[in-house]
């Protein structure tokens, strides 16, 4: 765990992976900047907020395995769990060569509805969470989370030392942010 702030009500929660592959500009970067945007929007809400950060991204996803075991809210305490995942924006190889690399939104059907109307027009592709989801996704399913988004990517040099960043579209990025926070808003309106 990074930060909790105390509040009123059930607590909402983000989290992203600050590890991975070489330098991972594209991979990790945006998640992070995201949540980082987030941390300074929820400080502002009357709930109160955990941000995870975890790392052994790459090793079976052992930080999200040893937050949700030492720390982590119990499922019945959270309000909502946004997740930000692997390459988030990063849908081209650089200037040059315009790429889509495929945008994926992960909801639980508690949080469907509600990530769509928010976040589909600019992550086109859906998957309906269960705890088989890849990553750090299925680990807080499996814990019995049902008010759940995830959101992650891939992109051509994911995973290589050529990942300096280059890959992200920022304007895509900002669209992501202006979603992500709508999302929040939203779900911190659900009443207990």
């Amino acid at each position: 765990m990074i930060g909790e702030k105390p509040g009123k009500g059930k607590r909402l929660v983000v989290s992203t992976p600050l590890t991975g592959w070489f330098t991972c500009g594209g991979e990790r970067g945006p998640g992070i900047a995201l949540w980082l945007q987030m941390a300074a929007l929820l400080a502002q809400f009357e709930r109160p907020v955990t941000l995870f950060g975890t790392g052994s991204h790459e090793v079976g996803h052992f930080g999200m395995e040893y937050a949700l075991a030492h720390g982590a809210p119990q499922p019945e305490d959270v309000a909502f769990w946004l997740h930000f995942g692997a390459s988030l924006g990063a849908t081209r190889l650089d200037a040059r060569h315009s790429f889509k690399s495929p945008q994926v939104l992960v909801a639980l059907s508690d949080t469907e509805a509600l990530a769509k109307q928010h976040l589909a027009s600019h992550l086109p592709i859906y998957i309906p969470g269960t705890s088989a989801t890849q990553g750090e996704a299925g680990q807080v399913i499996g814990a019995g989370h049902k008010r759940f988004v995830g959101i992650t990517g891939f992109f051509p040099t994911f995973h290589t030392p050529q990942d300096l960043g280059q890959a992200v579209d920022y304007v895509r990025l900002g669209q992501i942010a202006k979603g992500s926070e709508a999302l929040l808003h939203a779900a911190a309106a659900i009443p207990d």
